[in-house]
């Protein structure tokens, strides 16, 4: 048990945040000596006192505490669907997954490309509830960086809800788009819904609903899944430092940034 402890501190993060600390602490105990002049003492210090905040933010941002902390806020941001909860208005016409990445040459796929984990999760999630509302599903996501011979991801999606057995002629394949953006202003010229069903991770969902709605689609509503936020009590192995962790901190710290973003770019087009 007690390696579980250690193990974290001989791994990456937790080894680069001992090795920046301990340079911080040599720099600084040298910055005291009287062997070097002034101007080098107050370097040196300085240097040291920053080694020693990057290794205090490189934990903290490291830690199961902080990452889910961060993760839970913007997953709180929209409630899990509900059909007992479903706003007024028209019935849902679309279920609408969003891509969430994919692996390009996967040994389990005879070298052709998968879907990575959380967009493998995000279809699965979507293809249930289209079986229990009863209605069509569009996969949306295209390739990134384009490149010649890479499949887009909504190909790959599409394959495989057909190999999980959801019906071919049922899907929808929108599989241009290379942004959230996208997503939402190709899947309305595609087929046009009125209130589409959007699912994606729940962390993801705040600014994908906001793309959808700025497309036109005010009614969309928000199918959040793919959750990550540690919900348990506190426990002391989330106080340990692993890449996981710093993972999440870096998902969350960057969904934030697109989501303002998202907002500060919107408004200037609707001021035009």
């Amino acid at each position: 048990m007690i390696t579980k402890f250690i193990e974290p501190w001989i791994l990456l993060p937790g080894a680069l945040i001992l090795l920046l600390g301990a340079a911080g602490v040599i720099l600084c105990r040298i910055s005291r000596r009287g062997a070097v002049d002034r101007a080098a003492r107050l370097t040196l210090r300085g240097v040291g006192i920053a080694l020693l905040a990057a290794a205090g933010a490189l934990y903290v941002l490291s830690t199961d505490l902080v990452a889910s902390a961060l993760l839970r806020r913007l997953e709180a941001a929209l409630p899990a669907f509900s059909e007992a909860a479903l706003p007024a208005g028209p019935p849902p016409d679309y279920v609408v997954v969003l891509g969430g990445g994919t692996i390009m040459s996967s040994p389990a796929e005879g070298g052709h490309p998968a879907l990575s984990s959380e967009a493998e999760s995000r279809l699965v999630y979507g293809i249930r509830l289209a079986r229990r509302l009863d209605l069509p599903l569009v996969v949306s996501g295209g390739t990134v960086f384009a490149q010649e011979g890479i499949e887009p991801e909504a190909r790959v999606a599409a394959r495989l809800a057909v190999e999980l057995g959801f019906p071919e002629a049922r899907i929808t394949v929108e599989d241009r788009s290379r942004t959230t953006r996208e997503n939402a202003l190709f899947t309305a010229e595609r087929v046009a819904p009125r209130r589409p069903v959007v699912v994606t991770s729940a962390y993801h969902m705040r600014r994908a609903m906001l793309a959808f709605e700025r497309s036109g689609m005010t009614g969309a509503i928000a199918a959040p899944c793919a959750y990550r936020g540690d919900r348990r009590p506190l426990r002391a192995h989330m106080l340990l430092p692993s890449m996981g962790a710093l993972d999440g901190s870096a998902t969350a710290w960057r969904e934030q940034i697109g989501y303002y973003w998202y907002r500060l770019r919107m408004a200037r087009q609707l001021d035009r």
